[in-house]
């Protein structure tokens, strides 16, 4: 994939929605991975279910989400249902069951973590491209005067011109 495939992937996440409000979990979880790559701690494209991570998506999510919000402050979810995307895949680990458990503690007994493709691994590497898809999840998912159809209407040039190369 291209960077334009990745950047409309990146503003069309499926995400949950809550009376009409948009959850930021998935937002918070890519821009958490983005800071990682960037201050070297995930050094390839897998991203590990650490301490590192969780600490990382909680000053992530204190930074960008009101304490007012009705969402509450989760990396489990976001880091399960993010494998509904076509660049997220998570590592089984040998103990894995198939289960409907989504709590952290079953989490890290079925996985390792995920992984991402090496070309979007690269692109986060580098400062200017990692900025820019931390700007494209924030206006998406985390301003506030983003969350209406209006923002949608002005992808649909994108999806044309992709169905067009495809």
């Amino acid at each position: 994939m291209d960077k334009s495939e990745y950047e409309l992937l990146f503003q069309t996440l499926n995400v949950n929605r809550h009376h009409g409000k948009i959850a930021p979990h998935k937002a918070i979880l890519l821009i958490s991975v983005i800071e990682l790559i960037q201050s070297g701690h995930i050094e390839r494209p897998f991203i590990p279910i650490d301490r590192t991570l969780e600490n990382t998506f909680r000053s992530v999510w204190n930074r960008y989400v009101s304490q007012s919000s009705r969402f509450q402050c989760s990396l489990n979810y976001p880091f399960y249902h993010m494998s509904s995307s076509p660049f997220w895949t998570l590592v089984r680990l040998p103990e894995y069951e198939e289960k409907k458990d989504y709590s952290m503690a079953a989490l890290k007994k079925s996985f390792a973590g995920a992984t991402i493709p090496g070309e979007l691994f690269i692109m986060l590497k580098d400062p200017t491209m990692a900025n820019h898809f931390k700007n494209i999840l924030i206006n998406a998912f985390l301003d506030d005067n983003s969350h209406n159809p209006a923002a949608l209407t002005a992808l649909i040039p994108l999806f044309i011109s992709l169905l067009m190369v495809a």
